[in-house]
């Protein structure tokens, strides 16, 4: 692996209002960032957070296929050359998404499916939250991910509200109670942090692009 730094990018993948993904992506960001900084290795990473709302993507507009860029085509709007940039700058990802009627949101597939060649090979890794821990919408998304040939972990770590009254402030006010942030400390720390071992392995291997 070379001395350069690696980015990489945890998404926010909630777009609505309220929503709680911030906080939950903060509390990742977090997580790793104290691990980094308490087991220090001779690699360089880079945290970003990275919120779809701030690229507000409309529903697909481009006149291409996504993977005919760049080799046959080129974007036509701002926003998506914008949205192709940021993508194209980070070396692997961490989706942190909720889980919407047991998938993840809409908005989320779309700024993927904006994107073909941005994406391949690179690693991805999944961190999904709900009710229940969202783990349908995990998984599902773990297929789109391998769709647009990203490598994505084998961990999945799933955070659950557990309880009704977190839940609840969570959908309707945007809000995660100290207790559960507490609670996923002690219970999920571990995978957090083991999965994003298993993301810095694979953003370690040499991966040529993939032909299309």
């Amino acid at each position: 692996m070379t001395s350069a730094v690696k980015k990489i990018g945890i998404v926010i993948c909630s777009q609505r209002t309220p929503r709680v993904g911030p906080t939950v992506a903060q509390f990742v960001f977090d997580t790793i960032s104290t691990h980094q900084s308490t087991s220090p290795d001779n690699a360089q990473y880079e945290l970003n957070l990275i919120d779809l709302k701030d690229y507000n993507l409309p529903l697909f507009d481009e006149t291409i296929i996504p993977a005919m860029v760049p080799t046959k085509a080129t974007y036509a709007h701002t926003h998506t050359q914008r949205w192709s940039a940021t993508v194209s700058s980070t070396n692997a990802f961490i989706f942190v998404t909720p889980q919407y009627n047991w998938g993840y949101p809409a908005s989320l597939k779309n700024a993927i499916d904006y994107l073909f060649t941005e994406w391949n090979g690179k690693p991805g890794m999944i961190v999904s939250y709900g009710n229940r821990g969202g783990g349908r919408s995990g998984e599902q998304l773990r297929q789109v991910l391998a769709g647009v040939r990203m490598r994505v972990t084998e961990g999945m770590p799933e955070l659950a509200f557990a309880d009704e009254q977190v839940a609840w402030k969570a959908m309707t006010e945007g809000e995660l109670l100290l207790e559960a942030r507490e609670r996923w400390k002690a219970q999920h720390t571990e995978k957090i942090i083991k999965t994003f071992e298993e993301l810095k392995a694979l953003l370690g291997e040499e991966v040529k692009p993939s032909e299309h």
